[in-house]
């Protein structure tokens, strides 16, 4: 009887834990940075994929930095990048050049995983 006690327990303090954890995740914002050239396909087909994309609950505490490397061009050269459209997290790149809006997706899920 006192180890199905302990185990109730310890199924009640990981849930709350997990549930802590799920609370925190979603109350801090995350902040994606996206490179962009204003006439490139692939760039306007993931813009609107991250458009559709961040109109789920899920995603709705992630924030998206575009940055159009035309226009910032020092910023955009103090990142080690070739293609866009490009995804970092902070100093870490997600995804570059042409991507699906699975893809995009993935980038979203991976950005709230390592925030």
């Amino acid at each position: 009887m006192m180890y199905l006690q302990y185990n109730k327990l310890a199924f009640h303090f990981n849930f709350l834990n997990e549930y802590a954890t799920l609370i925190t995740m979603e109350n801090k914002p995350v902040q994606l940075t996206l490179f962009v050239l204003q006439m490139c396909p692939f760039c306007v087909r993931a813009r609107n994929y991250l458009k559709e994309l961040l109109e789920e609950e899920k995603y709705r505490h992630i924030q998206i930095k575009l940055v159009d490397e035309a226009k910032e061009r020092a910023y955009a050269n103090a990142h080690d990048y070739y293609l866009v459209p490009t995804f970092y997290l902070g100093s870490t790149k997600l995804l570059e050049g042409r991507m699906t809006k699975e893809d995009v997706r993935s980038v979203l899920d991976r950005a709230l995983e390592m925030n």
